[in-house]
């Protein structure tokens, strides 16, 4: 068993919290501030180091459970931990590394838990809580496809240290595509176009550095994906001092688990590049076979700091969740049928005079089955653009099928291209 060293302060004795706004461990009792190193923490076995509570809410636990997305039943795994404080027993998920207790309020870090699971990395939190709630002020107001009455209220918020892998992978792959290139031949009434095909192939490789996947079951992978992108320049070894006055969970996933989600992602960002580089000389391809492989060449472990928020609105709950580092703010929101009737129709509308537009002034060809066909599309696809658009402002809390902001720079390389 490690000897426990209490988590307080080297000066009076009193809490530590670890501040985002000087980037140290501080006393709120003294005013003493410390550097995370300066701080000797031993992670035990069965022991708990005691560090300054959380506001609102007891655990991870406690608070997921309020969450629109989770069914609230009782978890069979579940295990129990003294309270160094108070003598209280405190039962929590398996999970969970670090809560607080209800009767006494002070946070553990459930160094049983820790043990065997400690991350290599952190990324500590550079956003404090005013600066949280603030950015989601803002995040819910200004959304045209919100109700006018919409007022989002605001019960709970809990900064949460969450376990991610960052899986590095190579991939290598092939494509052959048929390729079409529209001409125009002929002039007057005997105008036409005409579509040639041709055969493209394509081989490349490409390394992906750092692609972040969530290690916790309960966390929302839509509200995981979507507050990405991380900047790894901030990743700083391990230390428990960081945790304090946060909530935490080590993974309940296991790195092979979460492989295959990763393993998507590169595949489709690849595939797309190839894409790309196919149609260089083309108006359009259609992929007729290809091979895509992905392997995986380095796994790290890491705690990326995100702040939970669960709102109410008529009854209704929502959970908001903000990038620690970076105050990236996702979540979803209600939104108001009519306004979303209504500006489909005038999509529509709008598309009609455009697509009309073009038939008789630009093509000046009237009806003919190309004109019909672009006016189909106008009448079409403006009014999906356009409703995406403002769907897209209430529901950013979307799960992510690609890896771009991970592919190594440079190292996408076109190995064989034909065509």
């Amino acid at each position: 068993m490690a000897e426990l060293t209490r988590y307080v302060c080297p000066q009076c004795n009193g809490v530590l919290q670890f501040s985002s706004d000087v980037h140290k461990v501080t006393c709120e009792f003294c005013g003493g501030e410390f550097d995370v190193s300066e701080l000797k923490i031993d992670v035990g076995e069965e022991e708990q180091v005691q560090i300054k509570a959380g506001e609102h809410v007891k655990s991870v636990d406690d608070f997921l459970k309020r969450a629109p997305w989770s069914d609230a039943e009782e978890s069979a795994n579940l295990v129990s931990h003294t309270c160094n404080t108070c003598g209280a027993e405190i039962v929590c998920e398996s999970a969970t590394v670090a809560t607080n207790c209800p009767y006494c309020g002070n946070v553990m870090v459930a160094s049983s838990t820790l043990a065997g699971h400690q991350p290599q990395m952190v990324i500590p939190f550079k956003v404090n809580r005013e600066k949280a709630e603030e950015v989601l002020g803002k995040h819910v107001t200004g959304k045209w496809y919100l109700p006018k009455q919409f007022s989002a209220e605001l019960q709970h918020v809990q900064g949460v240290y969450v376990p991610y892998y960052l899986f590095s992978t190579e991939a290598d792959g092939w494509a052959w595509y048929d390729g079409e290139k529209d001409r125009t031949v002929g002039s007057g009434d005997d105008k036409r176009t005409v579509t040639d095909h041709y055969d493209i192939y394509r081989a490349a490789s490409a390394e992906f550095v750092r692609v972040p996947v969530n290690g916790s079951s309960r966390m929302p992978d839509g509200h995981m994906d979507a507050i990405e992108p991380f900047d790894y320049d901030d990743l700083e070894p391990f230390n428990v001092g960081y945790l304090a006055g946060y909530l935490a969970e080590v993974s309940d996933e296991s790195a092979e688990e979460r492989q295959e989600k990763v393993e998507h992602r590169c595949e489709s960002t690849f595939e797309d590049k190839l894409k790309r580089d196919a149609l260089r000389n083309v108006d359009r391809v259609t992929r007729e076979s290809y091979e895509t492989n992905v392997s995986v060449s380095e796994v790290e472990t890491t705690m990326i700091p995100v702040w939970l928020m669960h709102c109410t609105w008529e009854n209704e709950n929502m959970l908001f969740a903000v990038n620690g580092q970076t105050a990236r703010v996702v979540g979803d929101m209600p939104h108001d049928s009519g306004k979303r009737a209504l500006t489909i129709f005038l999509s529509v509308v709008i598309g009609l005079v455009l697509g009309l537009f073009y038939v008789f002034k630009i093509s000046g060809d009237g009806f003919t089955t190309t004109n019909l066909i672009v006016l189909a599309v106008c009448c079409i696809l403006l009014p999906i653009l356009v409703d995406g658009h403002f769907m897209g402002q209430v529901r950013t809390a979307n799960e992510k099928h690609e890896a771009d902001d991970a592919v190594e720079r440079g190292s996408f390389t076109i190995t064989e291209r034909q065509g």
